[in-house]
């Protein structure tokens, strides 16, 4: 019954929202509806029959998310995403929002979230992905977090609750990730050393 509460009402607040603020305040349906069912993203994710696939780290991964959608697509699975600014929390159940038909919650096969690190752990793990991709830790990018420790951890947790992990094997952080489920992109280091 909160399930359909928080759909109903976070669809009403997002319609209006649209009718008076032309393409903004897509993060308030969220947060409003994550109040009324706090498992609502969890809950729309575990409907898919061929599960979840998150996509986290310092950046590149709009771009991944993308790619990976338009590869699932092309062989025929219907994809749930999310827009790549809708990365944290509220973002995530307002994607939830926007992809259910009345009170239906979203209909796909496979769901393709970019998730922000700072999320991995505490939303994506939970979850127990089928499979998470690790695109990289740049320093840079860390101004909201402490260190590239804070992140590591994050994306540690979440290849441990993982089915499988893609990383970035030319990033030196990741590269240290031992589990059994990681499996490597980048380039060779014979093509790293070939000038």
């Amino acid at each position: 019954m909160r399930t359909l509460i928080a759909l109903a009402f976070g669809r009403a607040i997002r319609k209006l929202i649209r009718v008076f603020r032309h393409g903004g305040g897509s993060a308030i349906p969220g947060t409003l509806a994550s109040k009324i069912q706090p498992r609502l993203f969890e809950i729309a994710v575990s409907r898919f029959p061929q599960g979840l696939i998150v996509v986290t780290g310092s950046s590149g991964k709009s771009s991944t998310t993308k790619f990976l959608v338009q590869i699932l697509e092309n062989q025929g699975l219907k994809v749930f995403s999310n827009p790549s600014t809708a990365n944290i929390k509220q973002g995530l159940f307002s994607a939830v929002l926007q992809g259910a038909k009345g009170f239906s919650l979203p209909s796909a096969d496979i769901a393709v979230i970019e998730m922000d690190e700072a999320y991995a752990l505490k939303i994506g793990a939970p979850l127990n992905p089928r499979m998470s991709v690790l695109t990289n830790v740049m320093d840079e990018q860390l101004d909201r977090f402490n260190d590239s420790e804070t992140v590591l951890k994050a994306l540690r947790g979440l290849s441990l609750k993982s089915g499988k992990v893609i990383a970035n094997g030319n990033d030196p952080s990741l590269a240290e990730l031992t589990a059994n489920n990681v499996a490597y992109f980048g380039l060779s280091k014979e093509l790293a050393r070939d000038d």
